[in-house]
């Protein structure tokens, strides 16, 4: 036949492209379960924060997506991959702020913990708006 490699072909590949955009949204997919799933609202419990902060926390993501019109045209003038890069890369650093806080419990004041842990998640969501 023709030589070249079919979808049935086990021993094919993906392009590059697929492969990199698969990676991108693997670790794209473990940074938000983190971030705006359960172990957040765990993390935040564990902190003594009340019912309402935690509620609050949750409200972020949704109400921080209308973000997302004026940074359209961001993404014309920056360019798609940089911007989206820049993005990801701004919140993984900001979820290592959030790292030590389970560390600190106990030996710095609750409402402290749970005020740091409100901050850097309000940066969290808004540069994913």
């Amino acid at each position: 036949m023709n030589g070249g490699k079919t979808a049935e072909d086990p021993d094919a590949k993906l392009p590059q492209y697929v492969r990199s955009l698969l990676g991108f949204q693997l670790f794209n997919a473990v940074n938000f379960t983190i971030a705006i799933g359960t172990p957040m609202v765990l993390l935040a419990k564990y902190l003594g924060a009340s019912e309402v902060m935690i509620g609050i926390l949750i409200s972020l993501t949704p109400f921080f997506n209308i973000l997302q019109l004026p940074a359209a045209t961001l993404a014309e003038r920056w360019g798609y991959k940089r911007l989206m890069l820049a993005g990801w890369r701004t919140r993984t650093y900001l979820l290592f702020l959030i790292c030590p806080l389970p560390f600190l419990a106990g030996k710095i004041p609750s409402p402290v913990l749970v005020a740091v842990m409100f901050v850097v998640m309000l940066g969290y969501n808004v540069s994913r708006g």
